[in-house]
């Protein structure tokens, strides 16, 4: 029966031997590569490196942590020109470009200068550069790869760096052109994704395409020319199915598509520091969407980024820099959207449809033009409800008959809530019966709320009103704009200074606000400053502001904080006052910093850069150390969270956040054991002299702190003394005190060998009082080799099956049963044996220790029983084992599913 009341399961996890004196254990290694390669072409070193066909050959079977050096050159995935073939990188394999085939070390390279290609022009008949790159899509002729680069299952330990990846077709049976990845996320960095295509499915991404639940790093990348026109497509790349990427420093340039640069479908990547230029949306089957970025349905992070040049050129597309519709939430800070164009279009800086809610704070809308169009910066439609704050909308264009909303447009029950921006100098062309609108148009249903905004040299209008639209305009200024506000509507003012205004009220000022040009006054954005004697100070009103916008106004444009009893009007705060922290809902970093050994997710993606939370809101991260290491400390804010140490995984949550933080972790290797075995030395990396060179570093990981302390000898088992009594003949050895011995030790042989050597399975039933998750399994033997060790649930499945759980008597004792496995010589029948058992609970660092025999000898084999194996030969009751050295098994952990709350 299976015991249902516990909060988590147990999932049964394979065992594999680490280490073994005297077995040919499968090790990384280093292989070198040139574009003809030399010698006999095994890779072992330049004078032998492998050659373009032998390349693509071994990568198929290369395995965790083998690398890969590889010269300038151009590379195809397959010389028999199959577009199937792709270069499939597998999981822990490191390939890094950029080599002129002489250098001793990873820094000596030069991946600039050293262009390193690996290419779907099959024919090689593309037109291509000096280096062998296809530069752009259109480019493309003839017989090429499908996809140039694929990847499964991989996580961060898996690295492409300094690669040119060009020529990727996109007709195959993947969505990606350049590279696909599928539930994996490697490490890419340093790469160019130039000249592919993916033009057969939609979804699809023709530089890259991240799908189901991929999360790659992706660093100081280029994504150029690629093409991708069909549905829900990205040119530069795609996020599909629960993608959530970290892109940071990348450039995203003359890509072009549905979507031109990056389209993210019920995704959430982390976008930092990126550039997206002259992308171009081409709709070729049906209205392009989103130049430079395009969300649906999705919730991407995007920060210091640049939205520039990008354009539509399909009739009646939106959204020139980005494209939100679907429910999609982006947060979007201290970002810049200039000079995008939609023509014949909508929203040419920024395009919200269909129930978006982006948060937009400190960015700034300049130069944007949507030629007879509407929305130059921002167009609102159809239940959008964005937050807008600390912005500012300058010189921002819409021309022609449908020209209105220069600054923003908003349409169709949009209600958007605007704090503390400057809209100046945009324009809109009067229209036919549209009076223009130059700072905003509010067009029927909509019902903006706007506070402490200031308008200013917009023409035709300020702001324009068509009947039933129903703004609410608080603590903002009108003034210098061609008319400060025109149409009807029901607009409801509240202490706001308007140039001209006729009619009597005492919630609108009519002096000169003495506003200064727009300049740089501090903070992220430019503002119009307060002159002395301004009709505006100290002449605001927090009256009937809700919460939100309370909170938002709290600060001024420039992160300023205002008087608490009578703010100024408009978007800046005059006087000396404090700094704030910024706009409110306010957003603060959470930074990691982690130690090798592990490494820390947050969303699926491996953090790399500060992580933005918005206030009052909560951060889950998941901290997971590499095999055969433990978590050593978690801090935050220098506060120790105890629970977490000696666990192999924790997830540890920020709750409500309210100020930036920073989390420490640190991770330790566990303790090998007595006198294990000396590995030998990996071919990628060089043997110590007196003084060894600290190791290359990988690019997911931080640099390595001060080695910590080896763990002490265990405190909680004896040692033995000097004669204790061995266990006879199928007894049980004394057991810890958490792990009991349930049953008779039993032994299966196998048939043997020509040279007189049998398999051999040792079974131990094992019985636990409660569900536990032991962190590792070390067991002393001699007389064994090639051997390992499992944990299996009692009668139940297959090693590693992730359905296989624990039965539990009615006394709620569970039970496992333990193989060890290995070969034994025939010399050593008689020999072979166990010498002592070490396990270690998970989120404990203390090591058990059950000795196994006397001090004299271990618990011999052939005093246990025998089981017959089918189709294997018989045995009298004797054991066979033997090399006589001891053997170091690693049991890895076993994992449970933790239940969330």
């Amino acid at each position: 029966m299976f015991e249902k009341t516990w909060q988590t399961w147990m999932r049964a996890g394979v065992v594999l031997l680490v280490s073994l004196t005297f077995s040919a254990s499968a090790e990384a290694r280093r292989f070198y590569v040139s574009q003809n390669g030399a010698g006999n072409k095994d890779g072992t070193n330049w004078e032998n490196a492998l050659g373009e066909a032998e390349f693509g050959k071994k990568l198929r079977f290369a395995g965790d942590g083998d690398v890969f050096w590889v010269a300038k050159g151009a590379y195809r995935p397959s010389m028999e020109g199959d577009p199937e073939v792709s270069f499939d990188v597998r999981e822990g394999v490191k390939l890094y470009g950029g080599f002129s085939g002489k250098e001793g070390t990873l820094e000596e390279r030069d991946w600039q200068k050293n262009a390193t290609v690996l290419t779907g022009d099959l024919d090689l008949d593309d037109d291509r550069d000096g280096n062998g790159v296809t530069v752009s899509a259109d480019r493309i002729h003839g017989t090429n790869s499908n996809t140039v680069v694929t990847s499964r299952g991989c996580t961060a330990a898996t690295v492409l760096d300094g690669f040119t990846i060009c020529g990727g077709m996109g007709e195959g049976r993947h969505r990606g052109g350049g590279m696909y990845n599928l539930s994996s996320s490697p490490t890419i960095v340093r790469c160019t994704f130039s000249g592919n295509k993916a033009i057969r499915y939609a979804n699809s991404g023709g530089g890259m395409c991240n799908d189901d639940g991929s999360n790659p790093i992706v660093s100081h990348c280029v994504f150029q020319g690629n093409y991708a026109p069909l549905l829900s497509s990205g040119g530069g790349m795609a996020n599909y199915n629960d993608s959530n990427p970290t892109v940071s420093d990348c450039v995203f340039s003359g890509n072009s598509g549905l979507c031109g640069g990056m389209l993210n479908f019920k995704s959430a990547p982390t976008v930092t520091r990126c550039t997206f230029y002259g992308n171009l949306g081409k709709g070729d089957h049906g209205r392009s969407k989103g130049g430079g970025m395009h969300n649906s349905d999705s919730s991407p992070t995007v920060t210091d980024c640049r939205f520039l040049e990008n354009k539509l050129e399909t009739k009646y597309s939106s959204g020139g820099g980005m494209y939100n519709i679907g429910d999609s939430e982006p947060i979007v800070m201290r970002c810049t959207f200039f000079r995008n164009e939609a023509q014949t279009g909508y929203g040419a800086g920024m395009y919200n449809d269909n129930g978006s809610r982006p948060k937009v704070f400190h960015c700034e809308f300049s130069g944007n033009k949507a030629l007879d169009g509407s929305g130059g910066g921002m167009f609102n439609y159809n239940n959008t409800s964005p937050i807008v704050a600390g912005c500012l909308f300058s010189e921002n264009d819409v021309r022609g008959a449908s020209g209105k909303g220069g600054g923003m447009f908003n349409d169709q029950k949009s209600r958007p809530v605007v704090v503390n921006c400057t809209f100046f100098r945009n324009r809109a062309d009067e229209g036919t019966n549209w009076n223009g609108g130059g700072g905003v148009y509010n067009r029927e249903g909509s019902s903006p709320v706007l506070s402490h905004c200031t308008f200013v040299e917009n023409s035709a209008s300020g702001m324009h009103n068509v009947a039933k639209s129903t703004p609410t305009v608080n603590n903002s200024i009108f003034w210098g704009n061609s008319v400060e506000m025109t149409g009807g509507g029901t607009p409801k003012l509240l202490r706001c200074v308007v140039q001209g205004w006729a009619e009597p009220s005492t919630d609108v000022i009519v002096k000169d606000p003495k506003l200064g040009g727009l300049a740089d006054n501090g903070g992220p954005t430019r503002t119009c400053a307060l002159g002395e004697g301004s009709s505006a100070l100290d002449a605001g009103s927090w009256d009937t502001l809700d919460d939100t916008v309370r909170k938002l106004a709290s600060v001024d444009q420039r992160g300023v904080r205002r008087a608490d009893g009578k703010p100024d009007i408009g978007a800046y705060e005059s006087g000396t006052h404090i700094p704030g922290p910024g706009p409110v809902p306010e957003t603060f970093s959470i930074t990691v910093r982690s130690g090798t050994g592990g490494f820390v997710k947050y969303k699926g993606a491996v953090v790399v850069s500060p992580v933005l939370v918005e206030s009052g809101s909560s951060a889950e991260f998941d901290i997971m150390a590499h095999s055969g290491n433990v978590i050593d400390a978690l801090k935050d804010n220098d506060t120790a969270v105890a629970e977490a140490a000696g666990r192999d995984r924790y997830t540890y949550v920020v709750r409500t956040v309210k100020a930036s933080r920073t989390l420490e972790v640190s991770f330790r290797t566990l303790s090998p054991g007595p006198n294990p075995p000396a590995p030998e030395p990996s071919p990628d990396v060089p043997a110590p002299g007196p003084n060894p060179p600290a190791p290359e570093p990988s690019p997911d990981v931080p640099a390595p702190g001060p080695n910590p302390p080896a763990p002490g000898p265990s405190p909680d088992v004896p040692a033995p003394g000097p004669n204790p009594p061995a266990p006879g003949p199928g007894q049980n050895p004394p057991a810890g005190p958490e792990v009991q011995f349930a049953g008779e030790w039993t032994v299966v042989w196998g048939r043997p060998d020509p040279q007189n050597n049998r398999a051999v399975t040792i079974l131990v039933p094992v019985r636990t009082q409660k569900p536990m998750v032991l962190g590792s399994v070390k067991v002393e033997a001699s007389g064994l080799s090639q051997s390992g060790v499992e944990l299996l649930a009692s009668g139940h499945g297959q090693s590693g099956s992730s359905n296989v759980y624990a039965a539990a008597s009615s006394q709620r004792s569970y039970e496992y049963e333990l193989r060890i496995s290995g070969v034994v010589p025939g010399s050593a029948r008689d020999t072979a044996q166990l010498h002592a058992m070490r396990y270690r609970l998970e989120g404990d660092d203390r090591e058990r220790t059950i000795r196994l025999g006397t001090n004299e000898g271990g618990l011999l084999l052939k005093d246990m029983k025998v089981q017959e194996q089918k189709g294997a030969g018989s045995s009298s009751g004797g054991c066979d084992a033997g090399i006589g050295s001891t053997l170091l098994f690693a049991l890895a952990a076993f994992a449970f599913l933790r239940r969330r709350g």
